[in-house]
């Protein structure tokens, strides 16, 4: 791993959860579906500016996800698994281990039923059904050594890649091109599309293709025309500032002056 070498890099950190996000490679993927709860210990002074319904709903993801990774280890080899710190195998962001959720009963705040903390009064619960990408939970737990690879599958490392700084099109397509013509990925899915951003999803083949490992080499072909910048590196996710300058009569060169 050169975590430590890219982290030096990069600069800036995480996106906002967006609920009920549904992937576009879900047809592909095995999906489990899960009821998880969620439950945040609010104190007495109160959450602040804190979501708290937002947060409820990360804890109901995470109890969701790794609900799928122990049930993958306990098939592995049973009685492994429940002593596991999950919590840093999987990283903190659960989004892109789902294909999907919603919520199924927003409880809200009631009394504190199993805080230890004696400034936790109440608590913000709700229950969550979620759709579990359990080929990314597999992935994770061979990239992180606990699960051996599944030799009756194909070795496919799936890395959630959010472009930002995009000026147009040409510099979307340029990032595409890079990551399936001169990268080797299978495929790199548009996830959704804002003003300046993309998320893809990209296939590598093999296993242990990491956020860590693409942000290496996005920065070794980063040139003049396409500069590429790690922003953040989240265990499957990775986000990257592009400053694209083509060469001229390169389409979308200008696009302010086209658009005069």
């Amino acid at each position: 791993m050169k975590r430590a070498r890219v982290a030096l890099r990069a600069a800036g950190l995480t996106a906002a959860i967006g609920l009920g996000l549904a992937w576009a490679g879900e047809s592909y993927a095995e999906i489990r579906r899960v009821e998880a709860v969620g439950v945040v210990p609010l104190i007495q002074s109160g959450p602040g500016s804190v979501d708290v319904l937002d947060q409820a709903v990360q804890a109901a993801l995470r109890e969701a996800v790794s609900r799928v990774a122990r049930d993958f280890l306990m098939e592995a080899e049973p009685g492994e698994g429940e002593g596991e710190d999950l919590a840093a195998v999987l990283g903190k962001r659960m989004v892109p281990y789902t294909a999907r959720f919603r919520i199924l009963d927003d409880q809200g705040e009631r009394p504190a039923l199993f805080a230890e903390d004696p400034r936790v009064t109440s608590e913000y619960v709700v229950e969550v059904e979620v759709f579990v990408d359990a080929e990314r939970v597999q992935q994770r737990l061979v990239e992180a050594g606990l699960l051996e690879p599944d030799p009756g599958r194909d070795a496919v490392s799936r890395i959630e890649l959010e472009i930002r700084g995009l000026s147009g099109y040409g510099a979307y397509e340029a990032m595409r091109v890079l990551l399936t013509e001169q990268l080797g990925a299978r495929q790199a899915l548009a996830q959704s599309f804002e003003q300046g951003i993309a998320v893809l999803e990209v296939e590598i083949e093999g296993w242990n293709v990491d956020a860590d490992s693409l942000a290496e080499q996005l920065l070794d072909r980063s040139t003049p025309e396409l500069a590429i910048r790690p922003l953040e590196l989240d265990q499957g996710r990775l986000v990257v500032w592009v400053d694209w300058s083509p060469a001229a009569g390169d389409g979308d060169a200008e696009p302010a002056a086209r658009d005069r």
